[in-house]
């Protein structure tokens, strides 16, 4: 199976996106408490074709606090139609299935590395909390009225089975609880709880004394 040339990063995918005539960018002052899912959503339910549908780049975003944001949200970029999809996997509709039955069947090992651009900016020990902890970013209210707190719908999870050493990227759902606390949902919750509670106690990141910050430069 031939591949194109993955993207090197989000940026170069945003890019992407803008020459593709599928993404809108939103200068407006807009709260990502109440009206930011919102206006998103209503590319879904106003009638507009699947094929008219765009990612939407905010880059003024506040809360119900008017508090600002120093930082860009991304809504619909990876899936928002059939186009985007596969604009990110750089392949045609009907190769989709393929693509991700050749991933299956052909796992990549993970490369560790001394470091890495996800790390350009590192909170740890007495600095961790110094910007807000996880209140530092802008993440969303899905659906104000009725969400519980502002979920992390797209998140990268890095994890490390503690009895065998493996590890894992997985895309989960992370609903924020505070400055210091996000909840991962995957799978079945008590055989992944439990896990996640081991590997915690053996890795010594129970108490959460050390973040990491991917950047997305303006």
């Amino acid at each position: 199976m031939n591949f194109a040339k993955p993207y090197e990063d989000l940026r170069e995918f945003i890019a992407a996106l803008d020459e593709h005539d599928k993404l809108y960018r939103i200068h407006r002052e807009i709260n990502k408490d109440s009206e930011l899912q919102p206006l998103v959503r209503w590319q879904f339910r106003g009638g507009i074709p699947e094929e008219a549908r765009r990612g939407f780049l905010f880059d003024n975003v506040t809360d119900g606090k008017k508090r600002k944001y120093d930082c860009r949200v991304l809504v619909g970029g990876l899936s928002s139609s059939e186009s985007i999809y596969c604009l990110g996997l750089k392949c045609h509709p009907d190769e989709v299935a393929d693509r991700w039955i050749y991933a299956m069947d052909h796992l990549v090992e993970p490369v560790l590395v001394a470091s890495g651009s996800c790390q350009e900016e590192i909170h740890q020990g007495a600095e961790l909390l110094a910007k807000g902890g996880l209140l530092e970013f802008a993440v969303p209210m899905s659906t104000p009225g009725f969400d519980n707190g502002p979920y992390i719908t797209a998140g990268h999870w890095i994890t490390k089975d503690p009895e065998t050493g493996k590890r894992n990227v997985g895309n989960r759902l992370g609903n924020c609880h505070g400055f210091r606390t996000c909840e991962r949902h995957s799978g079945d919750s008590r055989v992944c709880g439990q896990r996640q509670h081991d590997s915690d106690q053996q890795s010594g990141s129970v108490d959460g004394r050390t973040r990491r910050r991917s950047v997305v430069d303006k």
